[in-house]
């Protein structure tokens, strides 16, 4: 966000497959152990990377606000750091930057502290995660200290030090002596409100020039490096409350462009140099709300250099991918926490790619975006829908030998259909009426028999089930209704309940408390049998329990805290056992054999206790309450497969509760590890889990209520994934439905 190239060991992809897609990331969170002094709290402001220890790994410095404090984390090589030891600084840390001050090959670092208006310096040792104080420079004036800068602003190739301060009228600058000494030298002109610094040589001298932004004028102050010190400044205008920039060739000229986030107006501003330090300014485009931070990288290994933007008010990452001509293309954007405060780069594990690494106010950790690269992750994985989806279904509508998918939107009650294509990604999203008001669940399946998939959709206020028939060719035809009378239908399942070839549906109804089967009769639908479950059925999952070869079904029952089993007779009748209790308000289930006994146990969601409920299966219909396992908050949908390639059912849960997937890896025996979560939209509801790109790993499709969009989560075969989210427009806050 603010540092000279020249002053981080950053190891960029230049090189690699060509192309114009873009790069996906992975999250990994690195939480900072509480300060001695604070108890458990801490507030992670800034961020510097480097190779503390000269083991070839990039490790991490982190300053902590709360605790007074550096944090120096120790990378292994691939997500997974080590924190070594902390160090003490002034009050309030708010920046941090590495150079090398006393030209010894080792990198130092330097701390700005606005709580005691000093700036720390920490001598490091090059062969180990330890860093010696060696001097705290004290601010003159009386003005809180807002910004740092490192450079070598003269000829002398001595890195200096610049110091911002609120409502100042000039900058306090430090030339550095090569020993850790720093001698105060004339006062900079600045603007009055500076709201970043940020240092480069932009015209290739070998010395270091300066960007300052005005904060209420729209301008950037560039400052060129002289052979005494800076010259007097230029002044740009830029978009409304210019809030950080990056620096790089983005139009492929040999000389250094620079990038102007713009938090007021809420895009870039992009000023390219057409001579030896001056510089055409225009829009470049726009980003999420309030936007933060940026830093300029080749994401996607094309040669041309990128832009990502920190979104502090909409919580994400617009990714801007750059055409080497001063051009840039939208893709879909990553999502992050609010209140971003700082971004930068670094290859965090090895594989030449550029990673970022974010800081956010209130969080007692950082993010990192693990770089996926090209191949199969390079597809869209997220799309606007309509308004509250709530539910998902994947199957092959175009018969294409792809999985395309199907998404029910509560609020604006239709049906959003996004068709794959490989390697292009999915189409333009079609949609479709629901037939009826609030749809809450839907069925893919051939309902007529003539080899085409088919949707029926269940609308809860309605009280019906529409069925849209499908064209062969990816679209769907109008909604008519073949089942009403429904007492808020809630969920809803495709089977086959007797002999014939035909799927049945089996659907849950919510104000009823029924479990209810229809059998189909070339696409009608006639009311078979009615079982009373317990409270409030939220959810069904169909799978022959009992050994017998029949379609069993279990609901989880919201209002009671409590699972039903029926146990069907493979004419579509059922007989339902006595319930089982697993825990506050069940939400979602999901079957699969998980101990590899040969019979089907279950999973529960448990919202009101944020965990999931193992029901171990006893071959004959009966379950014994098992393990629980914690994941995040208000868990809805479930699901079981083999994400990691092990043979070994693995679960993943929609954490309604916050923007995140939790991923389990099953053990075999019935037992699961700690989750990981995976970033996706703001409440998280329908799941699914399908292979997308044809890969042979399965990937996720999760629906965010809040956020009208769906996710796609790209599976990588090992448990992991990468995900994105495609950048709407903030929704007006609505009941989750």
């Amino acid at each position: 966000m603010k540092r000279a190239a020249w002053l981080l060991p950053l190891i960029l992809a230049t090189q690699g497959e060509s192309g114009t897609q873009p790069a996906r990331f992975r999250t990994v969170t690195v939480r900072i152990a509480g300060s001695p002094s604070v108890g458990a709290a801490s507030q992670p402001t800034d961020v510097v990377s480097g190779d503390w220890n000269a083991d070839g790994k990039t490790d991490l410095a982190v300053i902590d606000q709360l605790g007074d404090r550096v944090s120096i984390l120790l990378g292994d090589g691939t997500t997974t750091f080590t924190q070594a030891i902390d160090f003490p600084v002034g009050t309030a840390p708010i920046a941090i930057m590495a150079a090398d001050f006393n030209l010894d090959g080792t990198m130092d670092l330097a701390v700005l502290n606005r709580g005691s208006r000093t700036v720390s310096i920490l001598a490091g040792t090059g062969n180990a995660a330890s860093f010696t104080p060696v001097r705290t420079i004290t601010l003159g004036g009386s003005g809180v200290p807002t910004g740092l800068a490192v450079g070598t602003f003269d000829a002398d190739a001595i890195p200096d030090l610049i110091v911002a301060t609120a409502g100042a009228t000039s900058m306090q600058v430090f030339h550095g002596d090569g020993t850790y000494g720093f001698v105060p030298d004339t006062l900079i002109a600045s603007p009055t409100d500076i709201s970043f610094m940020s240092a480069a040589d932009l015209d290739g001298n070998a010395r270091t020039d300066l960007v300052v932004g005005s904060r209420n004028t729209g301008q950037v102050w560039v400052y060129m490096g002289g052979p005494t010190g800076l010259l007097a400044a230029k002044q740009y205008s830029v978009g409304s409350e210019p809030s950080a920039c990056a620096f790089a060739d983005f139009d492929s000229d040999t000389r250094l462009d620079i990038a102007v986030a713009n938090k007021g107006s809420n895009d870039v501003s992009l000023l390219l140099q057409t001579a030896a330090g001056t510089f055409s300014s225009l829009t470049l485009l726009k980003t999420g709300t309030e936007p933060t931070a940026i830093v300029a990288a080749d994401m996607n290994a094309d040669g041309a250099k990128d832009l990502v933007i920190a979104n502090s008010g909409s919580g994400d990452l617009t990714v801007a991918l750059g055409d080497a001509r001063g051009g840039f293309t939208i893709s879909p954007t990553i999502s992050a926490r609010n209140s971003i405060l700082t971004l930068t780069t670094a290859d965090i594990n090895g594989d030449a790619r550029p990673d970022l690494i974010s800081t956010s106010l209130g969080a007692s950790d950082i993010s990192i975006f693990v770089n996926g690269g090209l191949g199969a992750f390079a597809i869209s994985s997220s799309y606007t829908t309509g308004t509250q989806p709530i539910a998902v279904r994947a199957g092959d509508i175009d018969r294409s030998g792809t999985q395309d998918i199907a998404v029910v939107n509560y609020g604006s009650a239709n049906i959003t259909v996004l068709r794959y294509r490989s390697p292009a990604g999915f189409l333009t999203p079609a949609t479709y009426d629901a037939g009826g008001k609030n749809p809450v669940a839907a069925a893919l399946a051939d309902f007529d028999g003539d080899g085409i998939l088919d949707l029926a959709v269940a609308n809860y206020l309605s009280g019906t089930v529409s069925l849209l028939k499908g064209d062969g060719a990816g679209g769907f035809g109008a909604a008519t209704d073949v089942i009403t009378g429904l007492v808020q239908p809630r969920a809803m399942l495709a089977a086959r309940l007797n002999a014939d070839a035909l799927p049945d549906l089996v659907i849950a109804t919510e104000g009823g408390n029924e479990v209810i089967s229809y059998i189909n009769s070339g696409g009608a639908f006639r009311r078979n049998s009615s079982v009373t479950v317990g409270g409030s059925p939220f959810d069904l999952v169909a799978g022959d329990l009992n050994g017998d070869g029949f379609i069993d079904i279990a609901a989880p029952n919201a209002q009671d805290d409590t699972v039903s089993i029926l146990l069907g007779d493979g004419s579509g009748g059922f007989s339902v056992k006595p319930p089982i209790t697993v825990g506050i308000r069940p939400l979602g289930v999901a079957m699969g054999d998980f101990n590899h006994d040969g019979k089907m146990d279950l999973v529960v969601s448990i919202s009101g206790g944020a965990a999931l409920r193992i029901l171990t299966g006893d071959g004959s219909g009966g379950f014994v309450p098992g393990a629980s396992f914690t994941v995040g908050g208000q868990p809805r949908a479930v699901v079981a497969a083999d994400f990691s390639g092990d043979g070994n059912l693995d679960l993943a849960v929609s954490n309604q509760g916050l923007t995140s997937v939790s991923v389990l890896l099953g053990d075999g025996k019935g037992g699961f590890g700690t989750e990981t979560r995976f970033l996706v939209g703001a409440a998280p509801a329908g799941l699914v889990t399908t292979d997308i790109n044809a890969d042979g790993w399965m990937d996720l499709v999760v629906t965010n209520l809040n956020s009208n969009t769906v996710t796609v989560l790209i599976g990588k075969g090992d448990g992991t994934f990468l995900s994105a989210l495609a950048p709407t427009p903030t929704p007006t806050p609505t009941p989750t439905p």
